[in-house]
């Protein structure tokens, strides 16, 4: 009986990483490569994901990712050796990319920018002081030979230990994608005004869900034929459940303002139901397909649009690439005047600590959680390498006490993926770590290694703190940049997505602005809801003015709603609960309520799919131009 992956997470990550790290210096000792550290890294990088699709596309993104990155270091010490000021500015030229690759790109394309700016550091650091043509080809091969051996090493033993086919997990994400959506009807169906945080952090455990499921089958598409047919398929129902999230927070919405019109949430309260239902039944339906694979193998093909759906702001970008490229002329700085020779380990340091920011996607990396890291690291090393090895005098211990630890490592950021810590330990373990071939106890080294690690990651400590992170307001003043561009663009044509489309760019900007407003995060939902809202449901009426067979109240209707849209596009701004209502905005906010009360009287009288979506429309409208001013009355009419 095969024991699927799915029951025993933890242990498949142990035992796998295990595996891999064996298979790897067995490798890597046979062909007498000299560091296998990285190999260890690569295995530390790529063992976090227990389905093998993901390991897949991520093993390809590492593999391109480190040859790309040692040719370009390999070609900026060759031809500019003789000019440091050109090496260094061309090294800084790559980590900015780099860094900003990584930090825009959040997923596989950032983890392959990532490593690439990894690797041409290493090669240049480490060859400027044997500029040797063949020095500098040897080390380059070796640099990308000992990555590469790590991919296949973890590859081969996510295949021998407890493999679980990526199917089963996309399948799994789909489960999850259901529940969520039920336990936020259930919320939505029955409001509170005192658990308006449970449904924000619903909202967002459901949006990170969507992600994942999504990634899911992104992944599994590349290794299995059957999910490439039906891609397109889960790509739809994927954006199906986005915009029922969207229908749920109106829902909540409007049962909690329903006291003075109840005929109104009701009949909203059955069409969302409805359509929940429906949505219900085509995720079980999904989830019944994505099981049997006969199934499978007889559902048509529907072609997917793949679309980048975790956009990090340029702002926020420039602010995480400027600092490591400032890390990294400091850490040249230090080995200029020390002339030490670790020095390559000090600029290596403090441009790790700035890229491991961006990928744990926090805000600085405390200098405390830094220390720690390397106590534990310098502890594990010298008591393994140290104290145990050389009182016993034999390697085998060795290898045998260092593997299994390096391997706790990555199962214990696992466990806790958000710990900086545990992150910092598995990525510090391998560098420290004396494995190479032949084996040898240079205790001096070790020492000198550290020390010059940790100075460069207090280096790069030190810039994340002079940098900084970019001023939340001018954050929020870009996202609602970008979100007005966005809804311009669609207005005027000058872009044609479909409406799950212009959700999907929008859900970034949303889950970025609920990140900076934690304490209003209610009324940020709101806006930006609303605000989703007028955007899809104009798609989807778009070009209704010239439509045949729509009546003339329809269409004077959607001119009027449009020319609303426009006002509140061309005036987008974050709720300001300190503003006084003017007169102005008042009888602005009366004319779209009447706006409103004409739709519901359409739809009451002409019950279609159109005037529902019109009805939405308007609704979205008036709503949005309430919430982003507060001091007008909330009477939801």
């Amino acid at each position: 009986m095969i024991v699927p992956a799915s029951y025993y997470p933890h242990l498949t990550i142990y035992f796998r990483a295990l595996l891999a790290e064996l298979l790897a210096i067995a490798a890597i000792f046979y062909l007498d490569l000299p560091n296998p550290s990285w190999a260890l890294l690569t295995i530390a990088f790529l063992g976090l994901k227990v389905e093998i699709g993901s390991t897949y596309v991520k093993s390809l993104a590492r593999i391109a990712g480190t040859v790309l990155g040692g040719l370009t270091g390999a070609f900026i010490i060759i031809t500019f050796y003789e000019h440091p000021g050109l090496l260094i500015g061309s090294l800084a030229l790559v980590i900015l990319l780099s860094a900003s690759f990584t930090s825009r790109y959040q997923g596989m394309a950032g983890y392959g920018g990532f490593l690439g700016g990894i690797t041409c550091l290493l090669v240049v650091t480490f060859c400027l002081t044997n500029t040797d043509i063949y020095n500098i080809g040897y080390y380059t091969l070796n640099r990308i030979s000992e990555i590469c051996l790590g991919v296949i090493a973890l590859l081969i033993s996510s295949y021998l230990i407890w493999p679980n086919s990526s199917q089963s997990q996309l399948t799994q994400s789909f489960i999850t994608l259901r529940t969520l959506l039920g336990q936020m009807a259930a919320l939505a169906n029955n409001p509170q005004p005192d658990n308006s945080k449970s449904f924000v952090a619903l909202h967002s455990e459901l949006s990170k869900a969507m992600l994942d499921a999504d990634q899911q089958r992104y992944y599994t598409a590349f290794i299995d034929h059957r999910i490439q047919r039906i891609s397109g398929t889960l790509q739809e129902t994927v954006d199906r459940v986005l915009g029922q999230m969207g229908a749920f927070v109106m829902l909540r919405r409007v049962l909690l303002r329903s006291q003075s019109h109840p005929q109104k949430a009701m009949v909203a309260r059955d069409a969302i139901t409805e359509k929940y239902q429906r949505l219900d039944a085509h995720l079980q339906a999904t989830i019944d397909l994505l099981s049997s694979p006969d199934a499978l193998r007889q559902s048509p093909a529907v072609a997917d649009h793949n679309l980048l759906l975790d956009l990090r702001n340029y702002r926020y970008t420039l602010y995480r690439s400027l600092t490591a490229v400032l890390a990294l002329c400091l850490g040249f700085a230090v080995w200029i005047i020390t002339e030490a020779q670790s020095g390559p380990l000090v600029v290596v340091g403090s441009v790790l600590i700035t890229m491991a920011r961006i990928l744990a996607r926090a805000p600085k990396i405390p200098l405390v959680s830094v220390l720690i890291a390397m106590a534990i690291t310098f502890a594990t090393v010298f008591a393994i390498q140290y104290l145990l090895v050389i009182q016993i005098d034999s390697f085998w211990p060795f290898f045998l006490l260092s593997l299994p630890v390096q391997a706790l490592t990555i199962w214990n950021f696992y466990r806790k993926p958000t710990s900086l810590i545990s992150m910092l330990c598995m990525l510090l373990f391998p560098l420290l770590m004396p494995i190479s071939s032949p084996p040898v106890y240079q205790p001096e080294v070790f020492l000198s290694n550290t020390v010059a690690l940790l100075s460069g990651m207090i280096l790069g400590c030190l810039c994340i703190e002079i940098v900084g992170n970019p001023d939340r307001v001018r954050l929020s003043q870009d996202y609602v940049h970008a979100l007005a561009l966005l809804l311009n663009k669609t207005m005027s044509g000058h872009i044609r997505i479909s409406p799950a489309e212009f959700r999907r760019q929008v859900m970034p900007l949303n889950n970025e602005m609920l990140t900076l407003y934690p304490d209003e995060q209610d009324a940020i939902l709101n806006w930006m809801d609303t605000a989703t809202g007028m955007g899809s449901f104009n798609l989807k009426l778009q070009g209704l003015s010239n439509a045949p067979g729509v009546c003339e109240q329809t269409r004077q209707l959607y001119k009027d709603v449009q020319q609303q849209i426009t006002y509140l596009v061309d005036h987008l701004h974050l709720p300001n609960p300190s503003a006084v209502a003017t007169a102005e905005g008042a009888a602005r906010q009366a004319t779209m309520d009447a706006l409103f009360d004409r739709a519901w009287e359409l739809y009451s009288n002409r019950k279609t799919e159109l005037t529902l979506d019109l009805m939405i429309l308007a609704g979205a409208v008036r709503r949005h131009h309430r919430f982003s001013n507060p001091g007008l009355d909330h009477d939801d009419s």
